[in-house]
């Protein structure tokens, strides 16, 4: 087994991790249901012409 001190840094360190890819994803997730949005937008507005 690891040493303690190396296994908590270690738990840190995934928990870092998982943290910015959470993080990621969720503004990822933000940005492509933006971009949905506008493209809906925009095709309702090529409809009412």
């Amino acid at each position: 087994m690891l040493p303690v001190p190396v296994c908590i840094k270690l738990k840190v360190k995934v928990k870092e991790a998982l943290g910015l890819l959470m993080e990621t994803v969720v503004r990822w997730a933000e940005a492509e249901t933006q971009d949905t949005t506008v493209k809906v937008r925009v095709s309702l507005d090529k409809d009412k012409d």
